[in-house]
């Protein structure tokens, strides 16, 4: 009877040996096999000073997740709003107050999209424009334009990979030797955006190509 009993219990000890690398591989395919997204920042940018007054709206198709505008300190002499509707997928913006008294970046976008999406502009686009200066006179539309960064993407290549963490890694630790353009440094901003670059940043993207998040 102990020759039977022990025999049974060796059984079910290989058959949990055995579970174990089926469970492990089972794991390993999960992580490989994760939905990732790609993150764009689409930044809305003045190339007119005078600028007093803008609205707009961003569309984006079915599939991509977006989030609130966030002004910048371009728009601080000014009421900025931003709303974004899931049901209609419209972001629209709106400042109205002093003129901005300078060029550059008035407010950013952030869009989670797929990933076989080439460029943002793909999956969104800009429609109902109007700026005015402080004088009530309508300035064209390209008076604003839009500049896209993908978030990670800090080499500019189009992939985000551990490549782009370890170019963080690099302008840190060595920065006269490594010295990032300004589109580098806000690719590679992922995490706590504004804050500058930083080693979390080169750590989110690490868990982002490891497939430990889906997107930034």
């Amino acid at each position: 009877m102990k020759k039977i009993t022990r025999k049974i219990v060796a059984a079910m000890s290989a058959a949990v040996m055995c579970a174990v690398p089926m469970i492990n591989s089972f794991s390993a395919n999960a992580a490989v096999t994760v939905t990732k997204y790609k993150t764009y920042v689409l930044y809305n940018v003045a190339n007119d000073k005078s600028i007093s007054y803008f609205n707009f709206t961003l569309n984006y198709i079915n599939g991509v997740t977006a989030e609130k505008s966030e002004a910048t300190s371009l728009c601080q002499n000014g009421y900025f709003s931003s709303s974004n509707s899931t049901t209609s997928r419209k972001v629209l913006n709106t400042y109205n107050g002093q003129a901005i008294g300078a060029t550059g970046k008035l407010c950013s976008t952030k869009f989670i999209v797929p990933m076989d999406t080439d460029s943002v502009y793909d999956v969104v686009s800009r429609s109902n424009v109007t700026i005015r200066n402080s004088n009530g006179v309508t300035l064209p539309p390209t008076s604003i334009y839009m500049e896209e960064v993908l978030l990670g993407d800090v080499d500019l290549n189009g992939v985000v990979n551990n490549d782009d963490a370890d170019l963080i890694m690099k302008a840190i630790s060595n920065p006269n030797n490594y010295r990032l353009s300004a589109k580098q440094i806000d690719a590679a901003d992922v995490c706590d955006r504004g804050d500058g670059l930083t080693l979390k940043d080169a750590l989110e993207i690490q868990k982002y190509v490891q497939g430990q998040i889906t997107h930034f």
